[in-house]
Formats: structure tokens, C-alpha cells, sequence
């Protein structure tokens, strides 16, 4: 339960933030905050990735223009 909340937190929180106007896909920018799934070709243009942990996540095509990846 907690971690559907985190996630609706995510996902609302990625909505919000302006971003460019191709904006990232919240739904993927919300899983790979909590390490669920990789992000192969997805769409992290924009997104605030700082902190995330990918470590032996695949992500292979994906787009990170724009995108705040401190300390990632």
C-alpha cells in the first residue's frame, strides 16, 4: 500500500514540475524512482532523476535531454 502511495506521489509531484515541451513519461519517471522496472527507451526528457538509483537497470534508448541527473 505504501508504495502505491509513493508512486501516486511520484507521478503527481513529475506532472506538476515544468519541464520541456516534450515532458518525460511520469508513469516510467515514478518506477525507476522506486527502482521497479528498467527504462529501456523510455522518455526521462526533463525529468528529476537526482539521487535515483539505477544501478543494473537497462536503459538503452532512453531519452534524458533536459533531464536532472545529479548524483544518479
Amino acid at each position: 500500500m505504501r508504495n502505491l502511495i509513493l508512486l501516486a506521489a511520484y507521478t503527481a509531484i513529475a506532472t506538476l514540475r515544468p519541464g520541456p515541451a516534450q515532458a518525460a513519461d511520469t508513469a516510467a519517471v515514478a518506477r525507476i524512482h522506486h527502482g521497479i522496472v528498467d527504462g529501456v527507451a523510455c522518455d526521462f526528457s526533463g525529468a528529476n532523476l537526482m539521487n535515483t538509483c539505477v544501478k543494473e537497470h537497462d536503459l538503452h534508448d532512453a531519452n534524458f535531454d533536459g533531464a536532472d541527473a545529479t548524483l544518479m
